[in-house]
């Protein structure tokens, strides 16, 4: 079985989580993403505004999704693009799903 990589490796994550809930299985991801891409990089992804109180990875948060993102870019398993690839992808689930009528 070939190792998953990069956004895939990510999506992967994602679909392991998903509990049957589309728009609170993207949330959960996307708000990781785009906070650790702050943490990291200083820079705000489309549609995420931090909260003043997130200035290091001690703020994060600690649930399961921001926990294995933070893990697998520590080991090297991910970079701060491959979440940014996410983030786009997952915005944009968001979005169709919110046309749909399906966000909360």
């Amino acid at each position: 079985m070939a190792r998953l990589v990069g956004k895939a490796l990510i999506l992967d994550h994602v679909r392991m989580s998903f509990t049957g809930d589309p728009w609170g299985t993207v949330n959960g991801w996307v708000f990781p993403l785009a906070s650790i891409v702050w943490v990291e990089e200083g820079e705000l992804l489309r549609g995420f505004q931090p909260s003043p109180m997130l200035r290091n990875r001690a703020d994060l948060e600690s649930d399961w999704e921001t926990t294995a993102l933070l893990d697998l870019y520590t080991h090297g398993d991910l970079t701060t693009d491959h979440m940014r690839e996410a983030y786009a992808l997952l915005t944009r689930a968001a979005d169709i799903l919110r046309a749909m009528g399906r966000a909360y």
